[in-house]
């Protein structure tokens, strides 16, 4: 994350990033770690979901039954199209090396886009 902090201190990041970025990684062909940090686009709740939180203040999607009133957390994958990758290094641990793959102005994003991940 050297390269990310490097391209954005954490000065000029918008307050509210913390809250709302993920780290994935993975290896790709190369045996090179591919880490993303990535947002989550806000989804569209259906009439009889809501946004809660857990015992733990974590925010948690809520969908009440229509028949019965009952309610239940919901758990759900996210697609690509709810994803937005907004940095991208290739890390090769035997060299040593870091190549960003992409980057984002962070000055661009807008907070009302995205939401914390219920997982």
């Amino acid at each position: 994350m050297e390269k990310f902090y490097e391209k954005h201190s954490r000065e000029t990041q918008p307050d509210w990033l913390d809250k709302y970025i993920m780290i994935t990684g993975r290896k790709n062909e190369n045996e090179h770690w591919i880490i993303q940090k990535i947002l989550f686009r806000k989804i569209q709740l259906e009439s009889n979901q809501y946004w809660g939180h857990s015992a733990k203040g974590t925010p948690i999607l809520i969908e009440v039954d229509p028949m019965t009133g009952k309610e239940s957390v919901v758990f759900k994958d996210a697609s690509p199209s709810d994803i937005e990758v907004i940095f991208e290094v290739e890390v090769d641990l035997i060299n040593g090396s870091a190549i960003i793959l992409l980057d984002t102005d962070l000055s661009k994003l807008d907070e009302t886009r995205y939401e914390v991940q219920v997982i």
